[in-house]
């Protein structure tokens, strides 16, 4: 962990800033260096939280991008308290991924008057009929908790304008299992297989179709994404091979539940590659299952503690779901700091 940056975090106030230990994470083999923890030595509230976010934006970042995610345990704050500190070192919108525009355009037309909140009513109703989630109000959405398990992929990584940092707050803890799968995105595209990666790398744009949502058009997506900051690739495939990547995941956590006997009927995308010469690229189930096992070789499968707040870095990692917990936990998310993806509409 670099000791300058480090130091600089921690300073003024005393906290503790370590790594991820092997009692917090559920499988034996995991990546322990995605995550940083950052826990208080004297002062838990929300507001030296806030201070944190306001004053090291700039270190976060690059903790973020080093490692993947930042993890502050311990903290005593509350889901409406998260919000405000997110907001306090982070640019936060719950929409600007769905404009085809600039995201600065974007916000400006979300400020509007009357228009901007018709707007915002209108793409509220759409994030959730597509994902299944819970409005919670302009900036905070419950993380989608009724689907069984979910492919590594980077969040609305697909769509126009990418998040750079996904902020979560653990709402309600899992009595048992309820983790999600965090995954080194610049690891596993290096650990795929040649020839797999090759397909990515030879791909013009990833092709999807919607089978049962009629208010979503069929829309390409960049294979490759690259990080804002350092430019490195990662592969960017939203895959709903589900039961492909539940018999990988079986042998690699074999002590956990994992089924798709919920999945929820949202999740129908059709994904096609489509190579610089306009032909289908074909990628098989063999390849799917590579992309997951390269990226599960380099993984975390993190279980939440209540009051938890994860900042993820959007381009470093991708994540997913094995299950949704017993009873299911309840993620808040703020979606922060957008990168125009370089993507658009195939009618």
């Amino acid at each position: 962990m670099p000791s300058a940056l480090a130091q600089k975090v921690l300073s003024p106030s005393p906290l503790n800033l370590r790594g991820l230990r092997p009692h917090e994470v559920t499988n034996p083999n995991a990546a322990l260096d995605l995550i940083v923890v950052i826990e208080p030595e004297h002062d838990q509230s929300a507001t030296e939280l806030g201070r944190i976010f306001a004053e090291h934006r700039t270190e976060l970042l690059e903790l973020m991008r080093t490692h993947g995610n930042v993890l502050f345990r311990g903290f005593d704050v509350s889901r409406e308290e998260f919000q405000s500190v997110v907001s306090r070192g982070f640019q936060s919108n719950r929409y600007i991924w769905m404009f085809p525009m600039a995201a600065r355009w974007a916000r400006l037309m979300l400020n509007f008057p009357i228009i901007g909140w018709m707007v915002q009513a209108l793409l509220g109703w759409i994030e959730a009929r597509a994902t299944g989630r819970k409005i919670v109000d302009d900036k905070l959405s419950t993380l989608a908790n009724d689907q069984t398990i979910q492919f590594p992929h980077h969040e609305y990584g697909i769509f126009f304008n990418v998040p750079h940092v996904i902020a979560f707050y653990c709402d309600k803890e899992s009595g048992s299992e309820g983790e999600t799968i965090i995954c080194d995105a610049k690891a596993g595209f290096e650990d795929m297989n040649p020839v797999v990666r090759r397909k990515f790398e030879n791909t013009r744009h990833i092709r999807y179709r919607s089978a049962n949502q009629w208010y979503l058009p069929p829309f390409t997506a960049p294979a490759i994404l690259k990080h804002p900051m350092d430019s490195h690739p990662t592969m960017n495939f939203t895959a709903y091979h589900h039961e492909v990547f539940a018999q990988v995941a079986r042998d690699y956590f074999p002590n956990s539940r994992i089924t798709t006997e919920e999945l929820d009927e949202t999740f129908t995308f059709e994904p096609t590659f489509v190579g610089h010469d306009g032909q289908a690229i074909e990628m098989g189930e063999e390849d799917v299952a590579d992309i997951a096992r390269a990226h599960l070789n380099h993984s975390v499968l993190l279980p939440w503690k209540q009051g938890d707040v994860l900042l993820m870095d959007n381009f470093r990692v991708v994540h997913g779901r094995l299950n949704a917990g017993t009873p299911r936990k309840e993620l808040q998310i703020m979606l922060c700091d957008y990168v125009r993806n370089k993507n658009r509409f195939t009618l």
